[in-house]
Order: C-alpha cells, then sequence, then structure tokens
C-alpha cells in the first residue's frame, strides 16, 4: 500500500507528465497551423526554400510590390507581384529567362490586377507582372504518387512539374510590352487573343 508521500510524488509526476503532453501538442499544433497559412510579405526573402537556381537573381528585383507563398499545408509555390515601367519589366524578362526551368511560359492578360492578397493591410494595389516558381520538393511531397491522402483528389495529383511562368497584365498605363525584346526562345502564350486571329500575332513584341 503506497504511503501518502509516495502519493504526493506519484500525483506531481502525474501532473508534469499532463503538462509536457499538452506542451507537445501545443507545439505540434503551432506547426501545423503554420503550414497551414498563406505566408505574404514585402521585402526579399532572406532565405533560399529551394528555388531553381537564377531565382535570387528575380527576386532581388527593385519592381517587387510582394510575394505570397502557398498552398496551404504545404507551400513552395512562390508568387513575385511587380510593378514598374517598361525597362523595369525587360530587367525582369532577362531575369526570367535566365532561371533554370526545363519550361518557361510569359502569358499575356489583360490588366492590371490587383493583388491577391493585402499583408493584413485593407489597401488594395495593382501591379503589372508576377513570376510564380515552385520549389521541387514541395511539388513532390503534395501531388507525387506518395503524397497526403488529403492532395490525392486534387487536380494537379499525379502531374508533372509545372513550367515556369511570368504573366504580363497589359493595359494603357502600364508597360509597353510591345517595346519588350524577348531572348531567344521563350514561350509567349496570350490569352487575351480573339477568335480568328493569331496567338502569334498578338503576343510577340517587334524586335529592333
Amino acid at each position: 500500500m503506497k504511503t501518502s508521500k509516495q502519493w504526493r510524488g506519484a500525483s506531481r509526476w502525474g501532473a508534469c507528465n499532463w503538462v509536457l503532453n499538452l506542451a507537445l501538442c501545443w507545439a505540434l499544433l503551432a506547426g501545423w497551423q503554420a503550414q497551414a497559412l498563406i505566408r505574404v510579405g514585402t521585402d526579399a526573402p532572406g532565405f533560399d526554400p529551394g528555388w531553381p537556381a537564377g531565382t535570387k537573381d528575380y527576386v532581388a528585383l527593385d519592381s517587387r510590390v510582394q510575394w505570397y507563398e502557398g498552398p496551404p499545408f504545404g507551400g513552395g509555390q512562390w508568387t513575385f507581384q511587380s510593378r514598374g515601367d517598361t525597362d523595369a519589366l525587360q530587367k525582369a524578362v532577362d531575369a526570367f529567362a535566365k532561371i533554370q526551368s526545363p519550361v518557361r511560359e510569359i502569358i499575356l492578360k489583360a490588366g492590371p490586377s490587383t493583388n491577391v492578397f493585402h499583408g493584413g493591410s485593407a489597401k488594395v494595389e495593382t501591379f503589372d507582372w508576377d513570376m510564380t516558381v515552385w520549389v521541387r520538393a514541395n511539388w513532390d511531397f503534395l501531388f507525387k504518387t506518395n503524397a497526403p491522402a488529403f492532395m490525392q483528389k486534387h487536380p494537379d495529383f499525379g502531374k508533372v512539374h509545372p513550367p515556369l511562368r511570368l504573366v504580363v497584365h497589359v493595359h494603357d498605363k502600364g508597360p509597353d510590352w510591345s517595346r519588350i525584346r524577348l531572348p531567344d526562345g521563350m514561350k509567349v502564350i496570350d490569352e487575351r487573343a480573339k477568335p480568328g486571329r493569331r496567338t502569334e500575332e498578338l503576343a510577340l513584341p517587334q524586335r529592333p
């Protein structure tokens, strides 16, 4: 039979064990919540999460308005939103062409576009182009055949790594797309195209 001293010791150990378990649960929950969030920022991220070579030079451009990283419960999809004149867009196109990727696409949309996330501010800003890049390890974790069960119904499940994309929002007050010099081999998709007109006719800027 336990003495009163033994009961007090067991009670203290039980309480300590309960507190440790509670602390562990909170730590796990905090980590899960952090992964579940979409992160937003304006300054250049101070680390490289595993971007393709050349991405850091693009991220360092002064034309960046803000960035965000998603999707929830995995992350790895980084979008950098930018604003500027024709010269700034040219620098972005040149830096984009130097990022190592099997496929690079420039997509033209009618703009301008507004930012999706406001970083906690009610102010809505516009931007003229955005670049999206995936960290391959995150894509593989989320969408390959060994992905978590909750991702296996996602439309991207089982698909190959997506191309690197630069979306330019063409509008009268933005950069002059017709003055942009495209690097050789750059694929351009013009989503402003009207029926009966060739995409290449609308998409390709005039070269000097």
